[in-house]
């Protein structure tokens, strides 16, 4: 089923499918690669959106949890915070900036920031 992150519930949850199962087309929706016009731009966000990727992947392997629930979602403005409790005990605070809606999807072009807050 196809990625649509509307609000940031629909954030959250895709940030929990990904460390738990890897998520295929979360990212992919979230960035919205394919839509960017200028072509100086879309390699750039296409990088970032693979950092994201990959800092998700190590997160998934090193923690390795069977569980992920989501603590807390908040919008900051144009950034969104979720807080996923991995196995009930590991906060990952997860911090999605600049996002912005294009019909009716919401989407960025910034590297996720990931903290570990406890363990």
């Amino acid at each position: 089923m196809p990625y649509r992150v509307t609000d940031v519930k629909d954030l959250a949850r895709g940030l929990r499918d990904t460390l738990l199962e890897g998520a295929p087309g979360f990212l992919e929706a979230l960035y919205d690669v394919g839509s960017i016009e200028d072509d100086k731009l879309r390699p750039l966000v296409a990088a970032m959106m693979a950092d994201s990727a990959r800092f998700l992947q190590m997160a998934r392997e090193k923690l390795r949890p069977r569980s992920v629930e989501v603590a807390s979602e908040e919008q900051r403005g144009t950034s969104y915070v979720v807080r996923l409790l991995l196995d009930g005990k590991t906060t990952l605070e997860v911090l999605v900036d600049d996002v912005y809606a294009r019909e009716g999807s919401l989407h960025t072009r910034d590297v996720m920031q990931i903290k570990l807050i406890a363990g």
